[in-house]
Parts: structure tokens; sequence; C-alpha cells
């Protein structure tokens, strides 16, 4: 299915709600994505490409998102691009978010790739371009470990389509990036309970007033306790202040820093 002739576009919002469930085999190659109208930069590919979703049936559940122009192509090995894991069983919205100096592909919603305008040879993304939906079958991508000819007997590989939306409005709900991860936790003595704010916890006897770090570290530099030793034995000094025993504690899962 292809609009050109029909309706065109530039800039805005593209996203395609679409399922591969049914075009899964060894040699498919689905893809959903966009040409130049008029090719104002000459022929491809110098006018340009937008891959909004490619897949490949040897590969299971893995999506792609990818640009063309003239320094960064398929036929050079060098076009710009990123792929995304996701389940093929599902329906997915597949989109771009195309403006004057970048283009970001997300998928449901989370970005996962972003291009962004850099020389003028390599943006030809300032004209009209219309969109394409099509299966091809085999190619230099879609049959590198050749065609499962039995799959494409009785109902045959569909690509399901339930519908193409493109908002030329700036002001909606812009895809999200995916979130950083959280910082890990500050732990010690290898205990997840001997957090920072319990190895900064003053504990109080007839000596002074110390934290129960300064307490571990004392003993560690003056009196050659391992940090099993020193942690140990200020546990069991402080059992209601400095919860650090290794002996007791749950260790510290791989999530956390450790020292």
């Amino acid at each position: 299915m292809v609009t050109r002739g029909l309706q065109t576009f530039k800039y805005g919002r593209v996203q395609f709600r679409a399922s591969l469930a049914n075009c899964k085999a060894v040699g498919t190659w689905p893809a959903l994505w966009m040409l130049p109208e008029d090719s104002v930069y000459g022929g491809w590919p110098n006018s340009g490409e937008i891959d909004v979703m490619e897949a490949v049936g040897h590969q299971a559940d893995k999506f792609y998102g990818t640009v063309h122009t003239s320094s960064f192509n398929g036929m050079a090995r060098t076009q710009k691009g990123n792929s995304i894991s996701r389940s093929k069983n599902e329906w997915h919205v597949f989109e771009i978010n195309w403006e004057e100096e970048r283009i970001q592909f997300a998928i449901d919603g989370q970005i996962y790739f972003e291009y962004t305008k850099g020389n003028a040879i390599d943006w030809p993304f300032d004209q009209d371009f219309h969109l394409i939906m099509n299966i091809a079958v085999g190619g230099d991508w879609g049959g590198q470990q050749g065609i499962d000819v039995a799959a494409f007997e009785g109902t045959g590989q569909v690509m399901e389509v339930d519908w193409v939306r493109v908002y030329a409005e700036t002001n909606l709900p812009q895809p999200a990036k995916p979130p950083a991860p959280a910082p890990p936790i500050q732990t010690y003595c290898g205990c997840e309970s001997c957090t920072q704010q319990v190895w900064d916890r003053i504990a109080a006897d007839a000596d002074g007033s110390y934290t129960c770090g300064a307490r571990i570290s004392w003993l560690q530099s003056n009196q050659a306790y391992s940090e099993n030793q020193a942690c140990a034995q200020i546990a069991s000094d402080f059992p209601q202040t400095c919860s650090c025993d290794p002996a007791s504690c749950i260790a510290t899962p791989a999530t956390m820093i450790s020292r």
C-alpha cells in the first residue's frame, strides 16, 4: 500500500498501529516506511528514506528504525538507526516524531533512536514524503537465512495494520525516552541493611559518640580487624544502632554498591 500521489507529509508525528503476529516466517521482511514524493535532491539515497519500522523473519522479536541519506545508506552499509526488542505476537504503535532538525523513532511511546540534522547533504528530510506499507520476501536482508516456502502456503504471511495516524501539531505529548536507571544504593559490610544511613548513625558509649562507620574503620585501621570482623564486632556492641553483621544480614544484591 502506497500513498504516493494521494497523500504526502512533511514534519509531524507519523504513527502506525500494527502486528506481525502472522508475519514471522523466515524470509519475510515487513516494513512501514516513507520515501520522498518528488526526490528533490536526486535519486535514492540522496533524497532520503525513513524506515519507521522494519523487521526480518529470521530475527525473533526485534524491530528496527532507520534513515538513509547520501552518506548514510544501506548500499554502503552506513545507514543510521537502532533496534529494539519487543514481542512480535503483540500489537505495537510504531512512530516517528519528525521535526525540522531531528527525527525520533519510538515504539509504544518509548524513544529508542534519534537522528539529528548535521551536514545539509545528509538532511534531505525537509521535503514531502509519502507512506509505504509492504511485506518483501527474500532480498539481501530478509533472505539472509533462506525462505521458509511452506510458511507462505494457505493464508501466507500477513502484516496487520489497525490504523495510520499523522499529526501536524507540535504540542502533542512527546514520546518518552527510557527512564534513567536509578542510582545504585551505597551499602557497607556486604549487607543490604548496612546502608549509608546506618553507616552514619551515632553509636555512643563510655568512649564517646562516633558513627558506626567510624568505629568499624577504626577497628580495621588500629586493631587489624578484617572488614567482616570489624562489622560483626560493632554490630554486636551496638545491635540496635549498627545493623552491619555480615553473618546475619541480607547479602547485598548486584544492584547495590558494597564496600
